[in-house]
């Protein structure tokens, strides 16, 4: 347990600084979306342990004044808990399609939720808890310009 929260905590250390080449293993699981404040997102899957600690990070951006503002964040479970997670292909894409959805809808910006309670938001993990949190803290631009028309920046 202490080598995962470990490898957890130099895994966050190495986000923060964008110093860390991340692996999506041999699926690619990404996506877009729009959010009703503005702005344009995408997500992609992040794999980096053996223990099944998954990222899911959202990369968004939305017109500022002067310029496009850029921000991202990330969260971290493990899904593979869920049965069927590792059944197909098909049902891996289709939950973090459902995180995606619940992300867009949860409001505000991309990166509004502290945490993403998939057990409740995903077809796979129903009745099996699974929380996902966002152990990264948002980087980039303030996403809470982009809750605000253009004309109003």
């Amino acid at each position: 347990m202490e080598s995962s929260f470990t490898t957890l905590s130099l895994f966050i250390l190495f986000l923060s600084f964008g110093s860390l080449v991340l692996s999506d293993g041999d699926d690619d699981y990404t996506g877009v979306f729009n959010m009703k404040a503005g702005s344009d997102c995408k997500y992609n899957v992040m794999h980096f342990d053996e223990d099944g600690i998954v990222g899911f990070r959202v990369q968004c951006s939305c017109p500022g004044t002067h310029k496009r503002l850029t921000y991202s964040c990330a969260y971290f479970g493990k899904p593979n808990i869920c049965p069927g997670f590792n059944e197909t292909s098909i049902a891996r894409a289709n939950f973090y399609s459902e995180l995606a959805s619940y992300v867009k809808g949860y409001g505000g910006h991309g990166c509004s939720s502290k945490e993403i309670q998939a057990d409740r938001v995903t077809t796979i993990c129903k009745g099996t808890p699974l929380v996902l949190k966002r152990t990264i803290e948002i980087n980039g631009d303030d996403p809470r310009l982009c809750n605000k028309r253009h004309s109003e920046l």
